[in-house]
């Protein structure tokens, strides 16, 4: 399956969600819809797409299906980020310094979680009309 690079747009990459193999990054083409995002949180590859139907989180070897059972929590404290996943995994990486200027950026739409995959995780695993149509 194909899957998107979530901090750079227009890059992308083959993705097993089997074996967890990323294979080597490349151009999207424009008819080329993405069926997840990848990217690195806390030196963990991290992989959120959809297989079977089913919406999954990949980082390293945990694999979590993201049913609506599972609580992931995303909370910043002070200049560190907190991805809790269940009670199995905790994550703490630094916020991302764009955040810095957000109320300043001219782009239309733009959000934190636009800078930070983790809090775009969390924000898809709790809303579950989102969680139902992203990566169709």
């Amino acid at each position: 399956m194909l899957v998107a690079r979530y901090d750079d747009f227009g890059s992308g990459a083959r993705f097993d969600p089997e074996t967890g193999e990323l294979g080597p990054e490349r151009a999207l083409g424009s008819g080329e819809p993405p069926q997840g995002h990848y990217g690195t949180l806390s030196g963990h590859r991290t992989v959120l797409y959809r297989a079977a139907e089913v919406l999954w989180l990949r980082m390293g070897a945990l694999r979590v299906e993201l049913d609506g059972s599972t609580k992931i929590e995303h909370r910043v404290v002070a200049t560190t980020c907190l991805l809790t996943i269940s009670h199995e995994l905790k994550l703490h990486y630094p916020a991302p310094q764009e955040w810095d200027d957000l109320g300043n950026d001219l782009t239309p739409f733009v959000e934190a979680e636009d800078f930070d995959f983790g809090l775009f995780i969390a924000n898809i695993a709790q809303d579950s009309v989102r969680a139902a149509r992203i990566y169709h």
